[in-house]
């Protein structure tokens, strides 16, 4: 204890020494700390303008679909008339295999009201074209439409369309919560 007391001046000075060293330390680290938070901050800024970019695109890709399909709807058949009758055999040949899993999956994104609706619509959209195939596989070269059963097929084009509606609601309903 006496040593201390004789070198006092010494102690505080090694101690201070060591204070400033410490401190010194402490700056640089806290340095490298804020600049690896930073980078971590831009990464972060980086990857979620990157998701809202991604989710735009898919929103778009959705209302293209949906836009295809009314397109498609409006382009059945409306009546008996044979030269649209044949036009509406070949879009219903060409699109009986369309894989909806990706028009489900974009709409699910949506929310699950939407989800569902395009569950739905893939249901009335296959039973469209089981109605149109029907009359076609009657006789290949000159189907009939004369027993076909329009007011069927009137209520699953509505339904559909009723469906393609919802969905679209809601994309917009997401797009404008999304401003």
């Amino acid at each position: 204890m006496e040593w201390l007391n004789t070198n006092a001046g010494a102690v505080q000075a090694m101690s201070s020494v060591l204070i400033a060293m410490l401190t010194v330390f402490l700056v640089c680290v806290t340095y490298r700390y804020m600049r690896l938070t930073r980078v971590l901050a831009e990464a972060a800024t980086e990857q979620l303008r990157s998701q809202r970019e991604a989710a735009h695109a898919r929103q778009t890709e959705l209302a293209a679909e949906i836009e295809f399909w009314r397109a498609e709807l409006d382009s059945f058949p409306q009546d008996s008339r044979p030269a649209q009758q044949e036009q509406e055999r070949e879009h219903a040949l060409a699109l009986r295999d369309y894989d909806f899993s990706g028009f489900i999956k974009l709409a699910s994104e949506v929310g699950y009201l939407a989800g569902t609706e395009a569950s739905r619509f893939k249901v009335e959209i296959r039973k469209l074209f089981t109605q149109l195939n029907q009359a076609r596989d009657t006789n290949p070269e000159f189907p009939s439409f004369h027993n076909f059963a329009w007011g069927t097929f009137y209520k699953r084009r509505i339904t559909a369309l009723t469906c393609l509606n919802s969905i679209e609601t809601g994309l917009k309903a997401k797009l404008a919560g999304q401003r």
